[in-house]
């Protein structure tokens, strides 16, 4: 899909990438989903497990456990929800894990006629246990899998 735009990108001294993109639905919807933790594993093959560990009215603590390619790998993240006038952010950062660091967001603003500009950013600070540019170079082939399962869930969801 020639409309995804992929690129590297580094935030807080962490370097990672950053894809944006659009749908044809509106960003309610689409936010939603990405916070119904069960719909949301289901988007992701690679996470082997996915566990809501607390939650408040527009915070999450959600514990993964991700297949990562080289090994298995376990983190807990917190996921904020922030709803905009015309969309919605949901920003995630580590709390604890085999990982240094991990910070990242899905931002969907409304585009008109009820579409919405996706943009998803995940920075990864592996640590000695793979290196960062092993880690941005799967990121970047997965991408794109990751959009067509996004597009698809949400075009079910209608």
């Amino acid at each position: 899909m020639s409309d995804i735009k992929i690129e590297e990108v580094s935030k807080r001294g962490i370097k990672g990438v950053r894809a944006s993109f659009e749908l044809p639905h509106p960003p309610g919807p689409i936010a939603d989903m990405m916070w119904d933790v069960d719909q949301f594993a289901k988007l992701f093959p690679d996470i082997l497990e996915l566990r809501l560990v607390a939650s408040h009215e527009n915070s999450q603590d959600v514990h993964y456990r991700v297949d990562a390619v080289y090994k298995e790998i376990k983190y807990t993240l917190r996921r904020t929800r922030m709803i905009r006038d015309n969309g919605a952010d949901i920003e995630w950062s580590m709390l604890k894990g085999d990982l240094r660091n991990i910070i990242g967001a899905w931002r969907l603003t409304a585009s008109g006629d009820g579409r919405c500009s996706v943009v998803y950013e995940s920075y990864v600070d592996a640590s000695v246990l793979v290196p960062t540019s092993v880690i941005r170079k799967v990121a970047k082939t997965k991408i794109r899998e990751m959009v067509d399962r996004v597009r698809r869930a949400a075009a079910a969801s209608e």
